[in-house]
């Protein structure tokens, strides 16, 4: 009986293999004595990589704190690219009038503003 149990816990059994910048998230409830234990055993060599670790909820994390270890918030970054567009937009339209530039657009633009 042991045996079979052995087998089908095998099968569920698979290799972690960590590598420098990884994450591992961590129950929240993890008291910090058992995340250093938990720590020494995964890690008894020498150099190990250089992991990242969060307890709980990741979602959780700030913008900044994200930032610190090179992750991006998506929908920061999507909001970038979509300002991009925009501005690629703006100048291809300030190129299209004769203008090297937006600000010089915007310039005559407030010229006439200001006439009216």
């Amino acid at each position: 009986m042991q045996r079979k149990h052995f087998y089908s816990m095998r099968k569920k059994i698979r290799k972690l293999e960590l590598n420098d910048g990884d994450v591992l998230i961590l129950p929240d409830e993890l008291r910090v004595q058992e995340w250093n234990q938990l720590i020494d055993f995964c890690f008894p060599m020498r150099n190990p990589p250089s992991l990242y670790f969060v307890c709980g909820d990741v979602e959780k994390l700030s913008n900044e704190d994200m930032n610190k270890i090179g992750w991006f918030n998506q929908k920061q970054v999507e909001n970038e690219k979509y300002k991009s567009e925009l501005y690629e937009e703006v100048w291809t339209k300030a190129k299209s009038l004769g203008f090297m530039n937006v600000t010089m657009a915007l310039v005559e633009l407030e010229k006439l503003m200001v006439k009216k």
